[in-house]
């Protein structure tokens, strides 16, 4: 019988690194907000172009926020000037301006961020409800036009578990608000 020999196999795979990269209603002021989400439609199409095969990306675009979520290996400094470039060139918004904005967050600040949305502690209303549902939305629309794969599909179902955990575990889904129905019950006062 021969003995077989072992011989030990180191797998040389590039972590994979995530980024955030976006705005908010804390960073940007409501007219960048809007440009952008006027540009959406045009704004997504050259993004997924823009994006090597092997990279994955979703885009959470809400009315107080728009971010890109990118699983790449490498450092993917590139990929924040790709997506600064395109804003520009879609929105016609000053670089500057749209720099200024832009929060940048890497692999576990990324993850937290994330899940801090999902959950509405990140959100003008905290506790907002509608934001579990608009990740939810942003993770499906992924999977469906596969540009999602394993690293960003953990990351989404993580984030959308700790925000159902946030909201059955802690008061914080007890007033179950967003920003209309907060407009709704100043007007009512």
């Amino acid at each position: 019988m021969l003995a077989l020999q072992s011989q030990p196999r180191r797998l040389e795979a590039a972590r994979p690194h995530i980024l955030s990269i976006g705005l908010n209603q804390r960073s940007a002021a409501v007219a960048l907000r809007e440009r952008i989400a006027a540009a959406l439609p045009d704004l997504l199409p050259a993004l997924a172009a823009q994006m090597p095969p092997a990279v994955e990306t979703a885009v959470l675009a809400t009315c107080h926020r728009f971010e890109v979520y990118v699983a790449l290996t490498g450092e993917g400094e590139s990929v924040a000037q790709d997506l600064l470039r395109l804003i520009c060139e879609q929105t016609g918004c000053d670089a500057a301006n749209v720099a200024a904005a832009l929060v940048v967050r890497r692999d576990e600040a990324a993850a937290r961020h994330l899940c801090r949305v999902a959950a509405g502690l990140d959100s003008s209303v905290l506790g907002e409800a509608q934001i579990q549902g608009q990740v939810v939305a942003t993770y499906t629309s992924a999977l469906e036009e596969g540009s999602i794969g394993p690293v960003l599909s953990l990351l989404f179902r993580t984030a959308i578990r700790a925000g159902k955990r946030a909201r059955t575990e802690t008061a914080i889904g007890a007033r179950a608000t967003s920003m209309s129905s907060l407009a709704l019950h100043l007007i009512e006062q």
